[in-house]
């Protein structure tokens, strides 16, 4: 039996909510037995909230998940309307940022111990990175692929799905709105005002259409609380390379 230390209650909650996890990941087909009384209220509090408004501080999980000996990590922040009670807000970037300070940290000590992890959004490729198409126009949904429900119906990427304005065609007929083909092809960083001046639009290259739409009601704009994350995975990625470079 492997014995973890907490510090309190809450390290507790985190660190058995991170091991659930972590099982789900590795087999999602596993029979979890659940115990009952109290104790592990604070454990399925974390599952359900994470990294959200009320679970900021995800470095922890990332370190807590290298810790397990996983190599290869992403935590997605959640994406939703404002008024929603778990929404990331404008309010949360600095205790954000601060994360991804530390995280950056972490990951360049673990690195120079040789017990490094690779964490999604630092893989960053400074010295060539993607062709100049994927730089200008990103993901490439809508034009490079496409999202497919269950009953055949064809959007440009799963988080349209069931807006009847972007139903691109079926399996039987085809793509019959190549409209939408040509909106999504001309979507790119020069199509968005906001990334005209923004130095890191060759890494995000817009960042997501959906959200853009979703916030915004076009594909050509950009979600701001996302752009902010993004410059500083950038920035991030710069130190790291930095920091290690230096080490060689």
């Amino acid at each position: 039996m492997r014995i973890y230390k907490a510090t309190d209650y809450n390290d507790m909650s985190r660190k058995a909510a991170n091991i659930i996890s972590a099982q789900i990941i590795m087999k999602p087909d596993c029979v979890l037995g659940l115990a009952t009384g109290s104790s592990p209220v604070g454990t399925y509090k974390q599952l359900i909230e994470w990294y959200n408004k009320n679970n900021l501080d995800f470095s922890e999980d990332v370190k807590h998940f290298a810790d397990l000996g996983f190599k290869q990590m992403s935590i997605e922040p959640v994406v939703g309307p404002e008024e929603d009670p778990y929404s990331i807000r404008e309010e949360d970037l600095p205790t954000i940022m601060e994360e991804y300070d530390k995280l950056a940290l972490e990951y360049i000590k673990r690195e120079k111990e040789g017990r490094g992890f690779n964490f999604f959004h630092f893989m960053i490729d400074l010295n060539q990175g993607p062709c100049v198409y994927k730089r200008l126009s990103g993901c490439g949904s809508g034009t490079e692929y496409l999202a497919v429900t269950p009953w055949g119906d064809f959007y440009p990427c799963h988080q349209f799905v069931g807006n009847e304005d972007f139903l691109m065609g079926n399996v039987n007929d085809g793509i019959v709105r190549k409209d939408i083909v040509s909106t999504f092809g001309d979507c790119n960083v020069y199509s968005k005002e906001k990334c005209k001046n923004c130095f890191a639009r060759f890494y995000c290259s817009g960042g997501c259409a959906a959200n853009s739409y979703n916030f915004h009601g076009t594909i050509n704009d950009a979600y701001d609380i996302g752009c902010e994350m993004q410059r500083k995975r950038v920035e991030c990625s710069i130190m790291i390379k930095a920091a290690l470079a230096d080490a060689d």
